[in-house]
């Protein structure tokens, strides 16, 4: 044989040992569990679909950063649509809909995506989940209500929670469009930050290939065993919830409502932020500013905790009475994504992580801290 063939007969060689590896590992390797351990970056694709219609109802692009102990949720309004593009991004397809590589600098390792119905299965087959609504949430068309304290939540209630649209007047689509998206990011949120409670029933034999057979994705099973109980064990991970930014636009075909059209100038910079605040140790040190609420019969309390935490370095633009008195629990309602947040307001208030909740809110605050009539003043720490 001469030279040429021997070299196509070698490329054919290798190109049959890659397949066979490639074969192999989608029945043994655990590339997220090796990545971990290596403290490499990974991405994943994120999606729920709407069954019947096949709307995209939720998109993002999941970075992992283990040596960091990071992640973040980079969320794309799928409301919104592209300069570009006509149509809104709730009618392409999660590969065709994502451009996060030209924000974040890479493509997705991976693909994770759910239908709406089988996300709901996943949350029911953990168990549920908490939520904490300060005050009540309508959605149109509801099956549940949604009134304020703490409330459990199944996985219908939680899509429809995350999916559904609260009555606005005329005008205002744009933005309940906008409150969608933080609520999904709210259940997104709340759901990891509970999941350590759930990590030895995720141990069980059988429950993780079960939660797999909900997924469309091309993880192994072993590796979607991974990356769950990552979240569920690994107790210094931090989780953000980002989105991309948005620019409100005339809709030609309805003069009364704005759209949602995606700023990919700022996505990229939007981005950059983040990492630049991560790789400098400010998602953990930056003060954030909060405020306190007194939901006992107590007066003046509210003000004394946050002369407390100002004492204590603590940034407390406000101290009000709540709504709803009496509560019988203090609560952490973290507002700005930020577990990192969340664990430093439970820290100072002296809250265990139970009474920790997430609800996304476009605020001046990052978080709030409820006064229930369990509080002492003693439970506050320097």
């Amino acid at each position: 044989m001469n030279r040429f063939v021997k070299f196509l007969v070698l490329l054919a060689v290798l190109m049959v040992a890659f397949f066979i590896f490639q074969w192999i590992r989608g029945f043994f390797a655990d590339d997220v569990a090796a990545r971990i351990a290596d403290e490499e970056p990974f991405s994943i694709r994120f999606s729920v679909q709407q069954e019947e219609e096949g709307r995209l109802l939720s998109l993002a692009r999941l970075m992992l950063y283990p040596a960091e102990k990071k992640a973040v949720f980079y969320f794309l309004n799928t409301a919104s649509h592209f300069p570009d593009e006509e149509e809104n991004i709730s009618t392409m397809s999660a590969f065709s809909a994502d451009r996060f590589r030209q924000w974040v600098g890479s493509g997705a390792d991976y693909n994770l995506y759910f239908t709406e119905q089988n996300m709901g299965r996943f949350i029911d087959f953990l168990g549920g989940m908490h939520i904490f609504l300060p005050q009540p949430v309508v959605i149109k068309e509801s099956r549940y209500q949604y009134p304020h304290g703490i409330q459990f939540l199944s996985g219908h209630q939680a899509m429809e929670f995350s999916h559904g649209a609260i009555p606005l007047e005329r005008g205002s689509d744009h933005l309940a469009q906008m409150d969608r998206l933080f609520r999904t990011e709210s259940i997104v949120m709340n759901l990891l930050w509970q999941l350590p409670e759930k990590q030895e029933f995720l141990e069980t034999d059988g429950v993780i290939p079960f939660l797999y057979g909900l997924a469309d994705t091309d993880l192994t099973t072993e590796e979607f065993g991974s990356l769950l109980l990552y979240f569920a064990t690994e107790e210094d991970l931090d989780v953000f919830a980002l989105e991309t930014p948005l620019q409100f636009e005339e809709d030609p075909k309805n003069p009364y409502e704005k759209r949602l059209a995606v700023n990919e100038e700022r996505c990229e910079e939007h981005y950059e932020k983040f990492l630049q605040e991560m790789r400098t140790g400010a998602l953990d040190t930056a003060s954030f500013p909060m405020d306190v609420q007194n939901g006992t019969e107590r007066g003046g309390l509210a003000g004394r905790v946050k002369q407390f935490l100002h004492g204590s370095g603590t940034e407390v633009l406000y101290a009000d009475n709540y709504e709803r008195k009496p509560l019988p629990e203090s609560v952490v309602l973290e507002r700005s994504g930020s577990f990192s947040i969340a664990r430093r307001i439970a820290y100072k208030t002296g809250r265990e992580r139970h009474r920790v909740f997430f609800l996304r809110q476009p605020l001046d605050i990052s978080g709030t801290f409820i006064l229930g009539e369990d509080f002492q003043i003693k439970d506050l720490k320097y």
